[in-house]
């Protein structure tokens, strides 16, 4: 039995979908709010669901991030009118899929059938590098994403270390760079609660002019790799081989 939930405000939104999938024979249930949905996705746990990114309660991102943190397997589908909007870049880089409202319902089954790569997806000897980057300066990911290219990585760029964790519960990243002097949250506390995960993630500090007292303060802290700034695509390119080496042993 294929189970679905839907979570959206709108009662035409929830009662279209819910006949669309009970036609692809789901058992769909529905909620009108994020919080209503979560306590169904618990109880009920779909592997469908669909999410309003516009809720009355907690927005659909919210909602996004309670359900993945009790089911990282489910395959969740955002809605929204706009697939450039901020919060659903966001969901998307949750691993998440979109589906434009209004809804084209010739599009559902496409939109189904692709779902994304997720953390237990992540086994196989194909699979490609995980990659987080984590700093302010849209300039500083541009040169480490440009020089990620030939890697095949799936990237996740943040600006701050507080949003890093929900990816972080719910996916295993090969290596993460991160803005030493980041303003949103210094380096010193994300690596206190990014190693309380256990992740075996290779941590590489992103900074200007680090002295060797300070190199070796972040090193005790975990941090594998330094670049410093600024940086060239080779000097990324550098790091990432002896990491791809040492993850291929």
């Amino acid at each position: 039995m294929q189970i679905a939930l839907v979570i959206a405000p709108l009662t035409a939104i929830r009662r279209s979908l819910v006949q669309q999938l009970s036609n692809r024979n789901y058992v769909t249930f529905e909620a009108r709010s994020g919080i209503e949905g979560v306590r169904l996705a618990i109880k009920e746990q779909p592997k469908l669901v669909f999410i309003d990114i516009n809720q009355p309660d907690m927005s659909g991102l919210e909602t996004l991030q309670q359900i993945r943190i009790k089911d990282n397997d489910a395959h969740i589908i955002m809605l929204g009118s706009d697939e450039n909007d901020t919060a659903v870049k966001r969901a998307l880089s949750l691993n998440a899929s979109f589906f434009k409202t209004p809804m084209d319902f010739s599009q559902l089954d496409a939109v189904i059938k692709n779902k994304p790569a997720s953390i237990s997806d992540e086994g196989s000897e194909n699979t490609h590098l995980n990659i987080m980057i984590i700093m302010r300066l849209a300039n500083m990911r541009f040169t480490i994403k440009k020089a990620l290219n030939e890697y095949a990585a799936e990237i996740t760029e943040l600006e701050s270390g507080t949003d890093a964790f929900t990816n972080l519960h719910m996916r295993n990243y090969t290596a993460l760079f991160y803005q030493e002097d980041n303003p949103y949250m210094p380096i010193e506390d994300f690596l206190e609660k990014f190693n309380a995960l256990n992740k075996k993630t290779i941590i590489i500090a992103v900074g200007q002019n680090l002295q060797p007292n300070r190199l070796h303060q972040l090193s005790m802290l975990g941090v594998s790799h330094f670049l410093t700034t600024p940086f060239t695509a080779d000097a990324v390119k550098t790091i990432m081989h002896k990491i791809r080496d040492v993850t291929a042993k």
